[in-house]
């Protein structure tokens, strides 16, 4: 297995019993006014080609915008090992305060599409330390939008993921 990814659907009505905490439903609620995607766990595989991590995200994140979720939540379940309690990059979001879940506003989202690996001829494309780099700036661009429209979803799809989708 390469990685997993545990997330559910909340209306307003649910969140107090996702949270078990009324402080926290509330300001969820107030920020939301709709239905929310709840992300309770996330671990996947690191290996230096794929970020298998962020790939779950990003799915996960495009199957809540069709289904018409509004607010994207991502918080730990409790009882989770330390090392499958870390979110990716995939869709990145702020955090409303320290220690506090991760929160995205899916109304308005920022998406960037993950092409330049297929710009790049041979045998560049392949090298793993020109991969590495695309990698980072990637990850960096993401962090900057993510300081630039706090509270929003930056969103990042992979271009052989939608070319797969494509052809499938």
């Amino acid at each position: 297995m390469l990685g997993w990814l545990s997330f559910r659907y909340l209306s307003t009505a649910d969140l107090y019993s996702a949270f078990q905490n009324a402080d926290l439903a509330d300001q969820v609620r107030l920020r939301a006014g709709g239905k929310t995607l709840f992300i309770t766990g996330l671990a996947a595989e690191e290996e230096q080609e794929k970020d298998y991590a962020q790939l779950l995200v990003s799915e996960v994140l495009s199957h809540a915008l069709e289904a018409e979720c509004v607010y994207a939540v991502f918080h730990p379940h409790e009882g989770l090992p330390p090392g499958d309690r870390g979110a990716s990059s995939g869709g990145r979001a702020s955090s409303a305060g320290m220690g506090g879940p991760l929160e995205a506003d899916l109304r308005a989202p920022v998406v960037l599409l993950q092409n330049l690996e297929t710009t790049i001829q041979e045998p560049l494309s392949r090298n793993p330390r020109v991969l590495a780099a695309i990698r980072r700036g990637h990850q960096r661009l993401e962090t900057a939008l993510t300081g630039l429209y706090p509270g929003n979803l930056v969103l990042t799809l992979s271009a052989d993921v939608i070319h797969h989708r494509l052809l499938g």
